[in-house]
């Protein structure tokens, strides 16, 4: 791949996702709070007097060029780009110069949109801090440091909104220091930053993972422990199988049929077998609404026989229905 394309390509794909994301964030703020609260951009950098309109001009004209630059590109992940280009001086210009006095080159409109979003975040209100992480996270996936030192910054946020967002993008760049900031993470005050967490130990080394998922699966919350069951079974961590064992005592219902279903699927059979019967139990007790959701838990734990005896049985027309259906799923 020619290198200077390859640099160009980066650069207007950073720069599209930038400025829309920017225009998304001047649109909500204007129209939440009035003209007053968008955006502060320096008047030195962009027209005073530019318009909404004027900056999807903008945008509609780099995505032009991204497709140009595309079309001439040979095949190459940009991971493969990032790791053998760098941006020099002449990028934003072409070979012989013509570009060199464009005022709109993409490594301007870039520049200048970026260094925008990195001096007005910390002014942004929790909401739109979140929303901005997006844009920090696909320049840092491009190799922008101070754009992946933002990310790392918000794990400290006041908001656990911004925390748990900051958790999901840094999990998808290939940072040494990741792990180290998960273990910290897990024990971050906020669900919603536990359960971050725990979704992105799955792409982490098991080994390395896999002990603080199964510490993870004594929180209180329980959208914290179904992602920690969700990531043990990706992981395909069996080191926990001792601890799901205990969970299945858990007063949750649904939360004691999920550990037995991850435990038939790791080849622990008999483990779903005392679920089945609290889930028996608490099928007799209820009205046809509640039967029915015990048919779908009796589905998660591939409770064929029982299934059958209520196919056979239930006065309920709806029931036997649902019950029916559930053993169809479980013949395919």
């Amino acid at each position: 791949m020619n290198s200077l394309i390859a640099v160009r390509l980066a650069v207007v794909l950073s720069s599209v996702s930038a400025v829309f994301s920017l225009v998304l964030f001047s649109l909500a703020l204007g129209g939440e709070r009035g003209d007053s609260a968008r955006l502060a951009v320096p008047q030195g950098q962009r027209d005073a007097d530019a318009t909404d309109n004027e900056v999807l001009a903008q945008i509609a004209e780099l995505r032009a060029e991204l497709e140009a630059l595309r079309d001439s590109c040979a095949s190459g992940s940009r991971r493969e780009v990032l790791a053998t280009e760098t941006l020099d001086d002449g990028v934003g210009a072409s070979d012989d110069g013509d570009r060199a006095g464009d005022e709109r080159s993409p490594t301007q409109a870039m520049f200048s949109v970026r260094e925008d979003l990195l001096r007005s975040f910390a002014s942004l209100s929790d909401e739109d801090r979140k929303a901005a992480l997006a844009t920090l996270g696909e320049l840092a996936r491009w190799g922008d440091a101070q754009a992946r030192d933002l990310l790392v910054t918000s794990l400290s946020d006041s908001s656990a909104g911004v925390r748990a967002r900051a958790i999901r993008e840094l999990a998808q760049l290939d940072d040494p220091a990741l792990m180290e900031h998960l273990r910290v993470a897990a024990f971050d005050s906020s669900r919603s930053v536990r359960a971050a967490v725990a979704d992105a130990l799955h792409r982490m080394p098991r080994d390395e993972a896999g002990p603080i998922l199964v510490q993870m699966l004594s929180d209180q919350k329980k959208d914290v422990v179904l992602e920690a069951l969700r990531s043990i079974d990706d992981l395909n961590y069996d080191e926990a199988i001792p601890y799901l064992r205990e969970q299945l005592a858990v007063s949750d219902l649904d939360l004691a049929v999920r550990v037995a279903s991850l435990l038939q699927e790791m080849d622990d059979k008999s483990a779903a077998d005392a679920t089945v019967e609290r889930i028996l139990t608490h099928l007799a007790a209820e009205d046809i609404s509640g039967r029915v959701r015990d048919v779908k838990r009796l589905r998660l734990v591939r409770a064929r026989s029982q299934l059958q005896r209520i196919v056979d049985s239930d006065p309920s027309s709806t029931v036997r229905y649902e019950a029916q259906k559930a053993l169809a799923t479980l013949e395919d």
